[in-house]
């Protein structure tokens, strides 16, 4: 980003999410999480009176690499936190198609993968 003439590392500050609620009804809105969807998720729930129902938007993993063990027990680190609560996940774009699929294998239902013209009935 630029500041004062000078670019400089991005550090997402201007980065929202939008938190949607309607009756029991709790949906997180979320750009490609730059700073993190643990850490997004960890700042939502500190806010809400009652559970998150779903999350919508990108988690921003295409970089982890399956075949590093690191980057792995990272990602297995995510879905364990993203399924303490009961919400759905619909995500794409910058979570990346392999990242998706190993989401998907480890959270199952809990997570659906959201492309263009996708209909989503929460």
């Amino acid at each position: 980003m630029e500041k004062d003439s000078e670019w400089i590392r991005d550090d997402f500050h201007h980065e929202q999410s939008l938190l949607l609620k309607e009756g029991k009804k709790r949906v997180l809105l979320v750009g490609c999480s730059h700073r993190g969807i643990v850490n997004i998720l960890d700042q939502c729930e500190n806010s809400l009176d009652r559970p998150l129902t779903a999350v919508i938007g990108g988690f921003h993993l295409y970089d982890l690499d399956k075949d590093k063990k690191e980057d792995m027990e990272f990602l297995r680190m995510i879905a364990d936190r993203l399924m303490e609560n009961d919400a759905v996940y619909y995500t794409g774009h910058c979570t990346g198609f392999d990242q998706f699929s190993l989401l998907k294998e480890m959270m199952g239902d809990r997570i659906h993968y959201l492309a263009t013209g996708s209909i989503i009935e929460i």
